[in-house]
């Protein structure tokens, strides 16, 4: 049973549940739709309006994708990176081709806070070829992305977003967020995988190893291809630790990191990375933890289809479970705080002390402004806890109109 229930017809009469009754009935919220929940972990409704409305989500579906992948990865899970070969190394010379074998790492070529990330990924890699006594290789390079079988492009995602490059296709190689490259190869746009065997190539190059072959990744060399299970390992490298990752993937509400959580997941626990099979396993964990799963859809991890949905109560429970669980520190501190990534021009003129302990992941897309997440307490007591959610849809209003009425009610929430 959802631990709401019995609370959703008990707000206080609280500052914000005034201001927020205020709002609904004027214009923009009037004829567009509103849900909000706050609630206090020891039970107290502090806020409740529309809060079982199922509403498009956004990139708040992050909350449910990250916070399951800690729960169910563990915070400390890895990515690996496998180098392997399909020929013996004689006389320093590999008689064969390179295989960059990929399980998916989002973060390969993606700055997370350390200098250089693609050339210290390089410089293993070039360790791994030259600890096998390899001085150069006498075929290809080939990246391999076998790891995700299925199409890494959801048919829900709108047409503006591809364009954009917000919605890149998670691979079982990634390389610079997917993103187009057409500064070689006579402009040709190629895949993640075949420009991280480019750059790759070029990179050893410069250190002294040359590359006799081409590059590409593993529909490049279809006829070529050997199977995975007969090829030479020769060494792998790991990713930043998980909570590292989904911290990056709230701060930054990076969709390609949360794809591939989402994709990971359904290959971890159930062996395929199809994203129909990967939305059902999301809804069982969901179920498993107790929520009333009657409240979300699950069509993806990042929230970019617009047939994801969710209700303000159903984050709140699942946020306040999340708060009872060992993985809740890593949790909470990988969402951003007013002033920070994607929170960077929210609350402005809000005292820091408030602002101090509010966490939360934002979601936008067009008539969509969510926020979610918690206040923390300043007396530190697991009890005062508030989880919150506030959604609105279908709000055409400007949205500096919007956000600084969603921001105050949001403060008086935390106040």
């Amino acid at each position: 049973m959802s631990l709401l229930l019995p609370m959703l017809l008990q707000a206080q009469q609280t500052p914000a549940q005034r201001y927020i009754e205020q709002v609904a009935a004027q214009e923009p919220f009037r004829s567009s739709a509103l849900g909000v929940l706050a609630v206090r972990a020891d039970g107290d409704t502090l806020a409740s309006f529309a809060s079982r409305a199922k509403l498009v989500p956004a990139s708040n579906m992050k909350l449910l994708t990250t916070g399951l992948a800690l729960e169910n990865l563990g915070p400390g899970y890895r990515y690996e990176t496998v180098l392997a070969c399909d020929g013996a190394v004689r006389d320093s010379v590999l008689a064969g081709n390179l295989y960059l074998i990929g399980e998916g790492d989002p973060t390969l070529g993606v700055e997370m806070g350390m200098a250089d990330p693609e050339l210290r990924t390089f410089r293993q890699w070039q360790t791994i070829l030259e600890t096998a006594g390899v001085s150069r290789i006498g075929g290809n390079i080939i990246a391999d992305r076998r790891y995700f079988p299925s199409e890494g492009v959801l048919g829900d995602w709108m047409v503006e977003d591809l364009e954009s490059e917000d919605a890149v296709a998670a691979a079982g190689v990634n390389f610079r967020h997917n993103y187009r490259d057409t500064t070689y190869a006579g402009g040709a746009e190629r895949s993640g995988a075949a420009n991280l065997a480019h750059y790759f190539r070029e990179y050893l190059a410069a250190g002294g190893i040359a590359v006799d072959g081409e590059t590409g990744d593993e529909e490049d060399f279809a006829e070529l291809l050997a199977p995975e299970d007969s090829l030479r390992y020769l060494g792998k490298t790991y990713s930043e630790p998980l909570r590292a990752l989904v911290s990056h993937t709230n701060h930054r509400s990076d969709n390609l990191f949360a794809e591939t959580l989402f994709r990971t997941m359904g290959m971890e626990l159930r062996e395929t990375d199809e994203y129909g099979a990967c939305a059902a396993l999301e809804m069982a964990l969901l179920e498993a933890m107790g929520l009333d799963v009657s409240q979300v859809r699950v069509r993806d991890g990042s929230g970019l289809s617009r047939k994801n949905y969710v209700s303000p109560g159903f984050l709140v429970d699942f946020l306040l479970r999340m708060a009872g669980r060992p993985v809740f520190d890593a949790y909470v501190r990988s969402l951003p705080q007013p002033g920070a990534g994607t929170l960077a021009a929210r609350m402005r003129t809000a005292p820091a002390s408030v602002k101090s302990r509010i966490y939360m992941k934002s979601g936008s897309m067009d008539g969509i402004r969510c926020f979610s997440g918690y206040v923390l307490p300043e007396n530190g007591r697991p009890e005062d806890v508030i989880a919150f959610s506030v959604m609105t849809n279908n709000n055409t209003a400007p949205s500096g109109t919007v956000l600084p009425i969603l921001d105050r009610i949001i403060l008086l929430i935390a106040e």
